[in-house]
């Protein structure tokens, strides 16, 4: 089921719907090794200087006395978010043929994480990039996401063959045969400070796209969401 998790933390925890391929007129140039990459979140970062999970920029404080609240009080704006880093790591192993519509999709590089609105659901990120940037959940690399299509009767682990769907241009693409999660991933460890590598495979040809291998990926703590509201 899809949940969306935006800065403002807003949730809507709706079934997908499968959609149509991607339009092909879409601006994406269909040349382009990174065709059809997820652009969520590709608003400019915070100026600041980061390392692997901990920002080391200096994030300009405000003074509670700029803001004045209702009645005189003044309200704390706060520091900007925080970038953390996903670094490549030698446990992935990548052997992944990712295309769709408008061209091949990079798969260099991959982390996964706990997708935490509603239900805990493990989710892919795919990059040509050794590192990706991510605030609150949001990836700011240019990636294509890949999610375990979650159940609100979930019980023990995600293990086997699941629907997955892709996050692509004119809406999510719902595969419900094709992938195969081969080792455990339980959401009801999702908060443990170890995660186990997600190992899965691909045999995906529909609906334009095509996904022909596997991938065995480290998990990334910076790309666990935050809980948000659920219907």
């Amino acid at each position: 089921m899809r949940r969306w998790l935006t800065l403002s933390m807003a949730c809507a925890c709706a079934p997908p719907v499968v959609g149509d391929s991607p339009d092909p007129s879409s601006t994406t140039d269909p040349s382009a090794t990174t065709a059809m990459l997820d652009d969520r979140g590709t608003s400019d970062p915070p100026d600041s200087t980061t390392t692997a999970g901990t920002s080391t920029g200096a994030a300009e404080e405000t003074s509670l006395d700029e803001f004045p609240g209702e009645d005189g009080v003044s309200l704390d704006q706060g520091a900007e978010p925080k970038i953390e880093l996903c670094e490549s790591s030698a446990a992935q192993q990548i052997d992944l043929v990712l295309a769709g519509p408008d061209g091949a999709v990079a798969t260099a590089y991959g982390w996964w994480g706990w997708e935490t609105c509603c239900v805990n659901d493990p989710w892919l990120v795919l990059t040509e990039a050794p590192q990706i940037e991510v605030t609150m959940g949001q990836v700011l690399t240019p990636h294509f996401a890949v999610y375990i299509q979650g159940d609100w009767d979930q019980r023990g682990a995600y293990l086997g063959p699941l629907p997955i769907w892709f996050d692509v241009a004119g809406g999510d693409l719902v595969h419900e045969t094709g992938f195969e999660l081969l080792e455990p991933l339980d959401p009801e460890l999702a908060t443990d400070d170890e995660q186990p590598l997600f190992s899965g495979a691909f045999a995906i040809d529909e609906a334009g796209w095509s996904a022909q291998g596997s991938v065995v990926v480290p998990h990334c703590d910076a790309l666990d969401t935050l809980p948000c509201p659920c219907e």
